[in-house]
């Protein structure tokens, strides 16, 4: 029934309930369960961060290298 699962998972509270329920977990480090895999969400994402952090600081280094020289080079010129 609809309006069973909309009550076990909140979503028949209104949405400033919803979000302070959801903020007050999230900064006790509880994200909740994955849908789709069924095991802790912060799992998910710690196992998945060194290859986040990794594509970061690579992109942060292009950036850099990239905007830093072009940016002399224009107001060199």
């Amino acid at each position: 029934d609809l309006a069973r699962a909309a009550a076990a998972l909140g979503l028949d509270q209104p949405v400033w309930v919803q979000y302070g329920r959801f903020l007050s977990r999230a900064l006790g480090g509880d994200l909740g369960d994955s849908f789709i895999h069924g095991s802790p969400a912060i799992g998910l994402i710690l196992a998945r961060l060194p290859a986040t952090l990794e594509l970061a600081v690579v992109a942060m280094l292009i950036a850099v290298g990239l905007g830093v020289p072009l940016g002399l080079w224009a107001g060199l010129h």
